[in-house]
């Protein structure tokens, strides 16, 4: 499997907006339509700044990517999202012995 990744250790913050979303998902049909098995979107950090705006981007871009391809015939390609490891945990629900590195359970709310 080929998958294009896009980000990496960023946020939505600086990096993509409401208002672009449907041309970023048209050029990820565009890329998957010559090459690859799907995409791997890879924001890992949302940061405190409009976090939930940054949250609404992320439901926005994975819709319309999505929706995009399904329209271009190419509802089998993939769709990845990569969370930094311990983004669903927070101090209420982290595991026992689970070994405690800086996290704010940032993406608990969008289990």
């Amino acid at each position: 499997m080929f998958l294009l990744g896009i980000g990496g250790a960023s946020d939505l913050t600086y990096g993509l907006t409401m208002d672009q979303v449907p041309d970023f998902a048209a050029y990820v049909v565009y890329l998957l339509g010559i090459v690859g098995d799907g995409i791997n979107l890879d924001f890992e950090h949302l940061s405190e700044h409009n976090r939930e705006d940054q949250i609404k981007v992320m439901a926005h871009l994975l819709h319309h990517t999505r929706k995009a391809l399904v329209d271009a015939h190419l509802e089998w390609k993939e769709i990845g999202y990569t969370a930094r490891y311990n983004a669903f945990y927070n101090d209420t629900n982290r595991p026992t012995n689970f070994t405690k590195f800086a996290s704010d359970g940032e993406l608990v709310d969008i289990q």
